[in-house]
């Protein structure tokens, strides 16, 4: 098969890997969606993120559909020639964690594209079985592909307990942000605002369910303060960036969850006063765990447009390229189809 190999910090070469064959328990899947993370662009510009090191060849991309063509030994399910999302996170199944339903916090966890595991930039992938999410008839592939980060939005608006009729405040207008934006409509938020600096991000966010979006500067954290009252229920924060968490939790209302998803770069003071006069909470984001299924739910009828966040599109063979213009003005989402 064809893999797009990260061989060293700036350079993807096409290569020639072998086919892999599914073991016990897991289906072959014929990748044909792949979409681009931060994640994957950290690594080809980087070599690492924090103290996770590329050390030698790795296969990039975790956000992925295609189609099951093979069953390994007591595989039934999904059928062979059914479209899926993938799942990239598998667990041990052993540990008190994974018994416990916290699967995604299993220190054996293996996921897609983190050293040394290769990802699914490639035209064949051997999957756990209950990991290859079954899509809905008409669901296309580069949807599927975008459950991935779907599903990070719906762990987040799970964390925030969002209700319906909340009020919810979004901090990051990136995929993650406009994902969660989504997931928090699609249980019922009554509103949902937005915090993003790009201007480019702010106008495309109506399109996801965003009543409105304002920049964090020149009096726009004022005016979303205005608009979108003192009870907000649940801020989510996405971006990473200090100054947002700091401005998530000065936001939030009476009773809240401020919800925090961007991995900051340093340690970030926050008012805690504030916090517990208000008697709010601060929530964590790790990926997603048993949210698959609600994504996909959300996209099949309508609530989250996720293929609407791919703004430029590559093959296999132009991965390179995707890397290369990943975080450029006037995009979203990069996905490559094989």
């Amino acid at each position: 098969m064809r893999a797009a190999v990260l061989v060293r910090p700036g350079r993807i070469e096409l290569q020639e890997r072998p086919r892999p064959d599914p073991r016990p328990g897991e289906v072959l899947v014929r990748v044909r969606a792949v979409g681009v993370c931060g994640s994957d662009v950290h690594y080809f510009r980087d070599g690492r993120i924090g103290d996770l090191v590329v050390t030698g060849p790795l296969i990039l991309g975790h956000e992925c559909a295609g189609e099951v063509v093979a069953h390994g030994a007591g595989v039934r399910a999904p059928a062979i020639g059914t479209a899926v999302a993938v799942e990239p996170g598998w667990p041990c199944r052993r540990c008190v964690l994974c018994k416990t339903g916290r699967y995604h916090l299993c220190r054996e966890l293996t996921f897609l594209a983190t050293p040394p595991d290769d990802g699914a930039l490639c035209e064949y992938l051997a999957v756990p079985a209950d990991f290859a999410h079954p899509l809905p008839p008409g669901m296309s592939m580069a949807a599927g592909a975008m459950i991935e980060p779907l599903a990070v939005g719906v762990h987040a608006a799970r964390q925030g307990e969002v209700q319906p009729g909340d009020t919810v405040v979004i901090f990051g207008g990136g995929p993650i942000g406009l994902c969660a934006a989504m997931a928090a409509r699609g249980l019922g938020a009554h509103a949902v605002y937005l915090a993003e600096p790009d201007a480019f991000r702010r106008e495309r966010a109506i399109a996801f369910g965003v009543a409105a979006a304002f920049s964090p500067a020149d009096g726009g954290l004022d005016a979303l303060r205005r608009a979108a009252g003192d009870r907000v229920a649940a801020v989510i924060e996405t971006s990473g960036a200090p100054v947002a968490v700091q401005q998530a939790c000065e936001v939030i209302g009476p009773g809240g969850r401020v919800v925090i998803v961007g991995f900051p770069p340093r340690d970030v003071p926050i008012n805690l006063t504030r916090l517990m006069a208000r008697e709010a909470s601060i929530r964590t984001v790790w990926r997603y765990v048993n949210d698959h299924p609600l994504a996909i739910a959300l996209a099949a009828r309508g609530l989250a447009p996720v293929e609407q966040l791919i703004t430029h599109r590559y093959t296999l063979d132009r991965v390179q390229l995707a890397m290369l213009e990943a975080g450029t003005p006037g995009r979203l989402k990069a996905l490559v189809e094989l």
